[in-house]
Order: C-alpha cells, then sequence, then structure tokens
C-alpha cells in the first residue's frame, strides 16, 4: 500500500514515476494475489483482468485512431508508458468483477478530475490518481468486511 502512495506522489509532482518503484508494485500485487487466494484461483483472476485490461486500452486506442484518422503512436501522448506499466498491479489487485468496476469508475473519477485539477495541462497523472484510489480501495477492503478478490458480495447486489 506504501508503494501506492509513492507512485501517486512521484506522478503528481515529476508526472513520471520510477521503473523499480512499479516493478516492485506489481510484485507485490501479484504475491498479494497470489497469497490471499489459491494459486490457480489467482492465477485465473490475473489473466481474465489482464485480457479484459488490454481489450480496454486497446479499444481506446482505436477509437482514439478514428477520431484523428491518422497512425500515431499513442505512447505519451494518450496515455505514458508509466500509466501503461502500472495497469498490470491494477489487475492483479481485483477480482474480475471488482476490476471491471474499479477500472472503469477510476477511469471516470479521473475524467472528471482532470479538467478541474489539471485544466492548463495536455496530460496529468493518471497512474497517481488511479494509485490513490486503488489506496482508498484497499484502505476500504481492511476496514469493512469486503474482499477485493470476492466478486459474490457484488453479484448479489446486481442480482437481488
Amino acid at each position: 500500500m506504501i508503494s501506492l502512495l509513492f507512485i501517486a506522489f512521484y506522478d503528481f509532482r515529476y508526472m513520471a514515476v520510477p521503473l523499480l518503484l512499479l516493478i516492485c508494485t506489481i510484485v507485490i500485487s501479484f504475491l498479494r494475489l497470489i497469497l490471499l487466494n489459491n494459486y490457480k484461483q489467482g492465477l485465473l483472476f490475473a489473466g481474465i483482468n489482464i485480457t479484459g485490461c488490454l481489450v480496454i486500452v486497446l479499444l481506446s486506442f482505436l477509437v482514439m485512431f478514428i477520431v484523428r484518422l491518422k497512425v500515431f503512436n499513442p505512447l505519451n501522448v494518450l496515455l505514458g508508458t508509466g500509466d501503461l506499466l502500472f495497469f498490470p498491479a491494477i489487475c492483479f489487485s481485483f477480482s474480475p468483477v471488482n476490476f471491471v468496476l474499479f477500472f472503469i469508475l477510476s477511469l471516470a473519477v479521473m475524467l472528471v478530475i482532470k479538467p478541474v485539477l489539471f485544466r492548463s495541462k495536455p496530460n496529468f497523472p493518471l497512474a497517481g490518481g488511479i494509485s490513490i484510489l486503488m489506496f482508498i480501495a484497499i484502505l476500504a477492503g481492511m476496514v469493512v468486511p469486503f474482499s477485493l478478490y470476492n466478486d459474490t458480495y457484488i453479484l448479489n447486489l446486481l442480482y437481488h
């Protein structure tokens, strides 16, 4: 959890996150996933979440390609390299339904916050903002009896 706060600090302060910090966060997230679930279920969650993340990112790039009507390199234009390297840490931190909810809601929150806080800048610290929201989600999961790796609660809310 501390690594999430460091990511937020570096991203908001310098608009860059050290590669070693991102790697440590990914490793910690993966180990937490494996330790809090059994090995097979953890790998299944990781695979589903990474696939979902890839689909969302690729569809976003496709939409931007259609809007711009030309081929361009989306790295450091739409998403920074650090933002993309932070996505596996998110994928390893949630069960599939929780991941989809968190990922979409956090991107929506960042789209609302961007014009308010970063009006004059063309880019904004996406990894830093999502890491703060992820820190809050993990902290809430510790305080409230709610597991980020169990979809049962959310699925019950949807069906009842």
